[in-house]
């Protein structure tokens, strides 16, 4: 579901590296199921090597997704997509290569009572392990700091990535350092399923791959016309600069509180927002505005808020 809302959207970088994180984790997540349910050495490892299809590429389309979203997003270009690329892929080569030098695994076993293959590690997979934790670390500190440079709608948004990510992240590191209830168990393919459900969530309450933060910053924050974004239940969850010179008001001090609360002073204008017209004039202080509301609509495209904008 995620990866098909995400790819209607593939003009949005942000959405492409979702839904492509998506299919990584699925195919994690899969080939995972069958490697545990595999009777023979030989199937097993088959579908381990399946497995770092999404393994060696997950941790990097977190990253880029989490650059996508940043004020860093002028880094996101294809030279430096490639140049991150090489070490994953390198990755790929010497687990399918392994029987010929080790690097990867130094030895199977099969648990005969749970039929859980243990690994034992080489060089190459504590090089992955270490090259795949900077990226999440550094994806998760990149969402971070945007938590600090948008409003709280978007700010949700940012929150269920991070949150996306946490999980797998902490059944990576009960796996790897063996800090595992039971031994040999690979956590991160089932905390994917939490992942979706969040991703899901997203999607269809905060418009995930609908808005992108960014974008709405550099344009918003830079309009004349004043903006005002309200939820579905008419709390404020969003206005630009203009919105507050015009009725005087700090958008940290009003952003989610009932708009008839904040503009009570303004009963036409809080007529207009509440009735069903879509284009109406209004004035106070000797100035007339022109009043015009879009309807915001989720995936399903149910009501989810209203967006208002004011013309002098």
């Amino acid at each position: 579901y995620v990866s098909v809302i995400a790819w209607r959207h593939r003009q949005s970088s942000s959405a492409t590296h979702l839904g492509l994180l998506t299919v990584a984790s699925t195919i994690w997540s899969f080939a995972a199921a069958f490697e545990v349910s595999g009777t023979t050495l030989q199937l097993k490892m088959f579908w381990t090597n399946v497995t770092y299809i999404g393994i060696s590429s997950a941790p990097l389309l977190y990253f880029l997704l989490a650059l996508s979203y940043s004020p860093d997003k002028k880094y996101l270009t294809l030279k430096n997509i490639l140049l991150l690329a090489v070490f994953p892929l390198m990755t790929f080569i010497v687990v399918l290569s392994n029987p010929m030098h080790n690097w990867y695994y130094t030895e199977v076993n099969i648990n005969a009572i749970n039929n859980i293959a243990i690994y034992g590690h080489g060089f190459w997979f504590w090089l992955h392990t270490a090259y795949s934790y900077v990226l999440l670390l550094s994806g998760l500190l990149l969402f971070s700091k945007s938590l600090f440079h948008f409003p709280p709608y978007y700010k949700s948004q940012i929150v269920i990535l991070i949150g996306g990510a946490l999980f797998p992240f902490i059944g990576n590191i009960m796996y790897v350092f063996n800090l595992n209830p039971i031994p040999g168990m690979e956590w991160t393919p089932i905390a994917f399923t939490i992942s979706g459900f969040l991703f899901m969530v997203g999607i269809i309450k905060y418009r995930l791959v609908d808005i992108i933060p960014v974008a709405r910053r550099k344009l918003v924050q830079t309009m004349k016309e004043g903006l005002l974004v309200l939820d579905s239940d008419n709390r404020i969850v969003d206005l630009n600069p203009a919105m507050e010179s015009i009725f005087e008001l700090r958008a940290k001090e009003i952003l989610g509180k009932p708009a008839k609360d904040v503009f009570q002073n303004w009963p036409d204008f809080l007529r207009g927002i509440h009735g069903e017209v879509i284009k109406d004039t209004f004035g106070f202080d000797n100035l007339h505005y022109e009043l015009l509301i879009t309807e915001l609509l989720n995936v399903k495209n149910d009501p989810n808020g209203r967006m208002i904008l004011l013309r002098d």
